[in-house]
């Protein structure tokens, strides 16, 4: 296991989570808090432990022209709805996601907000959690807009450094002998888009390194050390077995869970049906076009559209 630089890395990750945010992010999170915390039939102020967004949004898509993203980290005591079937769907495929919108300075601003409580959020985020769904999406730069108190804080600070560390030693048995600290986040960031119905471009993982690539040589310096070859070198033969198996494990049951999360978003999400005919055509270039039936009947729908989409190429 590499020796972690605990410092270096907490530091990172608190500027990155302090960031300055745009006056459009920071509007349709605050949107985002309050829906969820009505949505919840809780408090906003006393339930909702931590808000982060992350994702395109902070790097190159203007909120007014995309889906921002955000998840609503609950505190340990609140639920995550006041629906029973929501809160089981939650437990059993972590998060609820649910669409928001708001109007900012003349423009439509639009979100999709995740939904779980925060002591979920720190499990799955840890190596001991297979699926790759949260820690790989909170390695990468998040901004934290709400905090309800230092302890809540101190706990989304220290997920997002387990979050960093998982990713990226995970990643580690899957690169060539020389591989730098950067090759190890695009091999961390392809291996995890294989695990989930995202056929990214091939250059995918190195246009989201490009957009911050001091940050993410620092971040990787911080858990590996600045010499990954070594890292990679006292790997042993059980080790690479092991990984091996692991991410293959990893792409049968993520995309098996991919498929759970898509088709429970179809009765949580407003507007479920259009947003995940957006989601497939957003990763995959290939459009799709939703009759009236289909947006009253998703899941009977989904039978249909699936191999269609898949011979397309929606779907990998």
């Amino acid at each position: 296991m590499p020796k972690l630089d605990d410092t270096a890395l907490s530091k990172l990750v608190l500027e990155r989570l302090n960031a300055e945010i745009s006056r459009q992010v920071a509007a349709i999170g605050g949107t985002v808090m309050a829906q969820a915390a009505q949505n919840a039939g809780v408090s906003a102020e006393r339930s909702v432990a931590a808000v982060l967004a992350y994702g395109s949004c902070l790097r190159d898509v203007a909120p007014e022209e995309g889906l921002a993203d955000f998840y609503v980290l609950m505190d340990d005591s609140a639920p995550v709805s006041s629906n029973p079937v929501s809160q089981l769907g939650c437990r059993l495929f972590p998060p609820n996601v649910y669409y928001a919108e708001c109007q900012h300075e003349g423009k439509t601003l639009r979100a999709k907000c995740a939904v779980l409580p925060l002591k979920v959020f720190e499990q799955r985020v840890s190596d001991k959690v297979t699926n790759p769904y949260l820690w790989a999406r909170f390695s990468q730069p998040a901004a934290l807009i709400h905090a309800k108190d230092d302890t809540a804080r101190g706990r989304v600070v220290l997920a997002i450094q387990t979050a960093i560390q998982t990713m990226l030693t995970s990643a580690l048995a899957l690169c060539p002998p020389d591989a730098t600290p950067t090759d190890v986040w695009v091999s961390a960031l392809q291996a995890t888009y294989g695990t989930e119905l995202r056929p990214e471009t091939s250059d995918r993982a190195q246009n989201i390194i490009s957009s911050d690539p001091e940050w993410y040589l620092a971040t990787a310096n911080a858990v590996l050390g600045d010499d990954v070859p070594a890292q990679i070198k006292h790997l042993s033969n059980r080790e690479w077995a092991k990984s091996s198996a692991t991410w293959k494990r990893r792409r049968s049951t993520g995309k098996a869970l991919s498929v759970a999360r898509l088709l429970k978003a179809a009765f949580t999400f407003s507007g479920g049906a259009d947003y995940l005919a957006w989601k497939i055509e957003r990763h995959s270039g290939v459009p799709i076009t939703l009759t009236p039936w289909q947006r009253r009947h998703p899941i009977l729908a989904s039978a249909w559209l699936y191999p269609k989409l898949k011979m397309k190429g929606a779907f990998k």
